[in-house]
Formats: C-alpha cells, structure tokens, sequence
C-alpha cells in the first residue's frame, strides 16, 4: 500500500474511463520512473477501455426499442380486444397451443407467442429484463447478429414448449429472455481477456444466478411455461457459439450479413403475418372437427378437445365440454340441473338464468370460481342428448357457439 490514494479512475455513465493524478506525500519516495510507469499503465487501460466503449456506442440499440414497443403495442391490442385472460383471444393473436401449432401445421404461433404476454405483470418484467440486458448485447453482438440470436432462442423456446410441455397455451418473451441471458454468460466467458471488466460485469454480472434461480422456481412454481425458457437458453447459447461479435469483427462475409438480415426481418414479418390474422374473429368452431360417441350417437366437436383421462369430458383451451345420452326427459328444475351439471366440474352454481333459444332448452350458470356453465338438451326418440360446456368468464362467449354447433352434428351411430 502507498499510504494515501493518488490516482482517482473516474468511470462516466457511458463507461468511459478517466484518469487524474493526484499525487500523495508518499510519491516523493518513489523512484520517478516507477511513478511513470504506473501512469503509462493506467493510461493504457484508460485507452483500451475508452476505444472498446467507442466501438460499442457506435451501435445503436434500435431492434431493442423496436421489440420492447411491439410487445407493448400488442399487449395494449390484445387488452382492447377482450383481454389475455381469453385463452380463445391469445389463440386469436397467436399463442402456441401444440394441438394448433403442431398438428394444424400452424407453425408462425412459435413467433407469435414471443409477442404476446398473460397480463400486466408478465408484461413489465419481461420488457424490464429485456430494457436491462439488450442494450449492452445488441451494441456488443450489432443490430442483425443479436435481432438474430433474439428470433432463434425465441423459436427454440416455443419449440421446446410445443413438444415437451404439458400441451397448454403458453405466451411470453421470456424464452427469448433466456436466450439473451445465456448468451451473455458464453460471450463474457469466451471473451473474457478481450472485454474490459467493467463491461463485461455490465455484460455477464450475476447472470448465472439469476438464470438458476429462475428454472429452479419455474419448475416449482404453477403457471410457468420452464421448457420454454429451458429451449430459449440452449438457443442463446448455441447462437453466442456460432456469432462473432461486431466490436471484433465488424464486417461480415456478404451472404453471411445477409443470413443475419434475412433472419432478422422473418421475426417481425412472420409477427406481422400473426397481426394479420388477429384482425378476423377467431372462434373454435372454425377448426376442424373430429367424432366422438356416445350411446349411440355421435356428434363433431373441434379436433383440438382431447378427452379426460377418466374419458369423462373433453378438455380444451379454456373451455370443457360434456355430452351425455340420457333415458327419457331430464328434470326441468333449473337447480337441479345446475347442481348435477356443477358436480361434473366439481363446482356449486349460485346463478341460474334458464331460456329456449332454437328449440333447444338452455340452462345458465355461474360459479364462485370463475367458471360459466351452458347446458343444452335436444330430445331424440325418448332420449335425452345433453351437451354442456364449461369455461372462464372471459371465454363464456364460446360456451353457446360451441353448444349450437355440436347440436347440430348430433346423428344416430351408424
């Protein structure tokens, strides 16, 4: 130790380092060229971390603001429309639903679902982490590398979800997240000797941390889609392999570029497909539709519903539906039915609003969780054929669409 601090290193909100000499009591002890080449040193540092800053600002983060004002522009859309709480409405806007990506073919809801967010919450954490983390990656990797890494580690993460996951609707940029994520560990890792530390803390600080903590409490916790950033991080980090950062190599092979750029534009042009299609209504009776039987007859309900594993209902995004054939008239008390038709959902009806629309006889319901409930009967000789469909409030529009169209089909098994 010298005794009293004598050279102050004074590092700028832009990272840039400054160097003044302050020279101590001590200094007179020193030999002079020993205090010159102390200076000599920090000027260096001072040099090679100021050029290294200038090579980084020379970028601007504009695909970070770009991607941050989409999602929220979305979200704002999507919230106009009826909500995110409408698992219907977020298939409209694009979300990835296997039985739809997968074995429809509809294969942009892997980028779609990048774009959309389940609510307020999901939505400022995610713009908040990637506000922190993409300004530094994009100035470090350029424009098109990291708008790249951006759409693969997106698409690897919905990838994984649509084939690994619990086959639910999953929405969120956190796959995307994840990949940013790993990518600055493997960059400030790989190029370690080449990045100042003060950017490299900046770049890769406490990323490891985080990214544990967070797979451990997605595994643990409900609701959160963990193979989806379970594939955006081996995304991201199979890209921050593959890329070789703008500050290091600053020009590109001509169809190397162009593969970046090409790569880039597909993200915001397949999202642009998805906005597309989210101008026109979309309801599950537009899908195809598949048989089911029951005693002896049979009716077409959309082919994404698949049965329960006690093969007692049909399960769908957000909305359940039931068929049963019954012997004779079933009761016309509207509390009676209500009750059996709670029972089948495990809930207690405290609404009950009865009419006849069609000739069918349809009975109304809500529960103290959320869930509506419309039943509909049509009499087939001396049979009673019921179906039923249970769903959230926010979807309950389907409930009498679906009812109608599944009436309809109903035909004796041949």
């Amino acid at each position: 130790m010298l005794g009293k601090k004598f050279v102050s290193v004074v590092l700028s909100k832009s990272g840039r380092v400054v160097a003044t000499e302050e020279p101590a009591d001590l200094l007179d002890d020193l030999e002079p060229a020993t205090v010159e080449l102390f200076f000599e040193r920090v000027r260096e540092k001072s040099v090679k971390l100021n050029s290294f800053v200038d090579a980084l600002e020379a970028t601007k983060p504009w695909g970070t603001l770009l991607l941050v004002g989409l999602c929220v522009s979305i979200f704002l859309w999507l919230t106009w429309e009826g909500g995110p709480q409408n698992l219907v409405n977020l298939l409209r806007f694009g979300a990835n639903y296997p039985p739809l990506t997968l074995d429809q073919d509809q294969w942009w809801r892997l980028v779609g679902s990048c774009f959309l967010h389940g609510g307020w919450l999901h939505l400022v954490v995610n713009m908040y982490s990637l506000w922190v983390v993409g300004p530094t990656l994009e100035r470090f990797l350029g424009n098109f590398r990291y708008l790249s890494l951006y759409a693969v580690a997106g698409v690897s993460g919905s990838v994984a979800s649509a084939t690994l996951g619990r086959g639910v609707i999953s929405v969120g940029a956190s796959g995307a997240l994840f990949g940013l994520f790993g990518a600055c560990v493997v960059l400030g890792y790989r190029y370690k000797d080449r990045i100042p530390r003060p950017v490299r803390a900046k770049l890769a600080g406490g990323m490891v941390p985080a990214i544990l903590f967070n797979l451990v409490y997605g595994f643990q916790a409900e609701g959160i889609d963990n193979w989806a950033h379970l594939g955006g991080l081996m995304g991201g980090v199979l890209g921050a392999l593959l890329i070789r950062p703008k500050v290091f190599q600053k020009e590109l092979p001509p169809l190397l570029r162009a593969l970046f750029i090409m790569l880039a534009s597909a993200l915001f042009l397949v999202e642009g497909f998805c906005l597309e299609k989210a101008l026109r209504a979309f309801h599950l009776t537009d899908l195809p539709t598949k048989e089911i039987s029951q005693r002896g007859w049979t009716a077409a309900i959309p082919s994404i519903f698949q049965a329960s594993d006690d093969g007692g209902f049909w399960k769908g995004p957000g909305v359940n539906l039931l068929m049963e054939v019954m012997e004779g008239r079933l009761p016309e008390e509207p509390d009676v039915l209500a009750r059996w038709l709670g029972d089948q959902v495990g809930t207690e009806p405290k609404f009950v609003q009865t009419r006849k629309v069609d000739q069918l006889n349809w009975l109304v319901f809500r529960s103290e969780d959320e869930v509506a409930g419309v039943y509909a009967v049509s009499e087939r000789d001396g049979k009673s054929i019921l179906v039923a469909s249970f769903s959230s409030l926010d979807a309950a529009g389907e409930n009498e669409r679906l009812l109608t169209a599944i009436l309809e089909s109903v035909e004796p098994q041949e």
